[in-house]
């Protein structure tokens, strides 16, 4: 479903710990950081999916019980900032992974870190959506994670992920042709050309669907080229988090004031910052409770994948199933139900990347050759192709 409005669709629309699932898990282990710039990242992403899922259950409250209790309370950037701060944790990710893994092995990881977990996701939420009354939308397009331009997507969230694929694509082929150390001349040349297309074909605020020719052009993969651009360009001098975080909202405020692409941009840019930072500056002090504290964030991270993919499901599920009840309960109850589903369900999602990890790390170099690159060549075909016939 299109996000309401100018800020609002501004963007749409997570130390190192036991049994972590994610690449960049494995990521921080070969090349580490600090357990405290770790468990940083980590808290992160898990505000950063609090300020995704506040900003759905507020919206849909509106949009499915014509309350504007949540929207009042809820900021409308919280959406933008938080889709934000996951592209630029996933560039600044890939900047580390970039040096330290194959072609092969990166897109390979990156397909059984996105895919499984999603088609599960997607199959559980057209069964139990059927049941709840809200005749999920079918779409083979969506299942692609391709560019496809306008398509239509189950959980409501897929088209971030088309951005995601996108990028793992364009970090993959740095990898095969050998060019990260070229990496900041590639990103410089993109956020110029994204610029110029910014200026002369400004973003349309109503819509997050976009052509697949327009796709990499678009002002939300600022994020993505912030946060894997600025770590490697400012080796020293990085801000202290809470400047960071100061210069992050005084861009996005600045932003605000003239248009969609400038508060892209804005968030963007801060956001990358604000990563930055939490991965380069180590915490001193030890707070009362620090290894709960660290451990919730741990844990809460690495959830967020799952919570991210079931959380819109889950809020128009309640929504629909609900007559007559508070607003006020009902969209607090939507918040609880879905952290508390993602628990169960990043679990499994953790588990399935883990088995499916370790299958394809002992893959042959032959079978995985033939996996990577089928895949990244069958990603660049259905872009052209969808791009050609829209």
């Amino acid at each position: 479903m299109r996000h309401v409005q100018a800020l609002r669709s501004g963007c749409l629309g997570p130390s190192v710990g036991r049994k972590r699932n994610m690449d960049e898990a494995a990521v921080l282990r070969s090349a580490p950081l600090p357990r405290d710039r770790a468990v940083s990242l980590q808290w992160l992403r898990l505000v950063a999916a609090a300020m995704v899922v506040l900003y759905h259950a507020a919206v849909y409250l509106q949009i499915m019980k014509g309350s504007t209790w949540g929207t009042e309370l809820v900021p409308g950037w919280f959406g933008a900032v938080g889709v934000g701060l996951f592209f630029a944790l996933s560039g600044y990710l890939m900047s580390r992974i970039m040096t330290t893994t194959s072609f092969q092995d990166f897109i390979l990881h990156r397909i059984i870190r996105i895919y499984p977990t999603f088609f599960l996701a997607t199959i559980l939420f057209l069964g139990l959506g059927t049941i709840a009354g809200l005749s999920p939308i079918w779409d083979w397009r969506s299942w692609t994670l391709m560019p496809s331009g306008p398509a239509s997507y189950a959980l409501g969230v897929e088209w971030t992920l088309v951005f995601e694929m996108m990028f793992y694509v364009f970090v993959g082929l740095l990898i095969l042709f050998k060019k990260q150390g070229s990496a900041i001349t590639v990103l410089i040349a993109w956020l110029l050309v994204m610029n110029l297309h910014n200026v002369y074909r400004p973003d349309d605020p109503s819509i997050n669907l976009f052509h697949p020719f327009g796709l990499p052009f678009v002002s939300l993969n600022v994020a993505f080229a912030a946060g894997m651009l600025l770590p490697l360009v400012l080796k020293t001098h990085v801000p202290h988090p809470v400047i960071a975080i100061l210069i992050g909202l005084n861009t996005f405020y600045i932003g605000a004031h003239f248009g969609t692409v400038p508060v892209r941009w804005g968030i963007g840019i801060g956001a990358g910052l604000i990563v930055l930072s939490l991965a380069s500056w180590q915490y001193d002090g030890n707070l009362p409770g620090q290894r709960i504290l660290d451990r919730i964030g741990d844990r809460g991270g690495s959830y967020t994948y799952a919570l991210y993919l079931i959380h819109v499901p889950i809020i128009r599920m309640v929504y629909v199933q609900s007559d007559g009840q508070d607003p006020r309960f009902l969209f607090w109850l939507v918040v609880v139900v879905s952290f508390a589903s993602s628990i169960p369900f990043g679990m499994l999602d953790n588990y399935l990347y883990r088995q499916l990890k370790k299958r394809s790390d002992r893959a042959s170099s032959p079978v995985k050759s033939s996996l990577a690159f089928g895949f990244v060549a069958v990603f660049l075909v259905y872009s052209v192709l969808a791009g050609i016939a829209l």
